[in-house]
């Protein structure tokens, strides 16, 4: 499982978001979520990226907004992944962020299993 997570960490950093180097990227991970963040993190080191891993505690709605350390990171990021067990794509941080220009991924209730399907696809194919 592992070669699949990072295969797909690095499909979703260079394709789905197309990090640069030089970029701010943010990924933001729950309690329930951890396990995602570490590949996320070395595929955008790997681009060349400045990236933030951060853990919040796990919040008990979807749309319940982030601590406000971790929005106003968001602000300040140039590309933001949010693989959580709730959706944060209905927040007051998100909409900050994406107003900001950030390019944003919001993962809510991803598993390790469904990362691995779903993001290990040849998007340049696909497209």
């Amino acid at each position: 499982m592992n070669e699949e997570l990072e295969r797909s960490a690095e499909i979703a950093v260079r394709d789905c978001l197309g990090v640069k180097a030089g970029e701010q990227v943010l990924i933001i991970v729950d309690e329930r979520q951890r396990e995602l963040g570490p590949p996320l993190y070395r595929a955008a080191r790997r681009a060349g990226a400045e990236a933030l891993l951060v853990e919040m505690p796990s919040r008990e709605n979807h749309g319940e907004e982030p601590p406000p350390v971790i929005a106003a990171a968001m602000a300040a990021a140039d590309v933001v992944f949010m693989p959580t067990s709730k959706s944060l794509s209905h927040t007051r941080a998100r909409r900050e962020a994406g107003d900001r220009g950030a390019r944003i991924a919001s993962m809510p209730m991803i598993t390790p299993e469904i990362m691995a399907r779903t993001l290990s696809a040849d998007y340049r194919a696909i497209d």
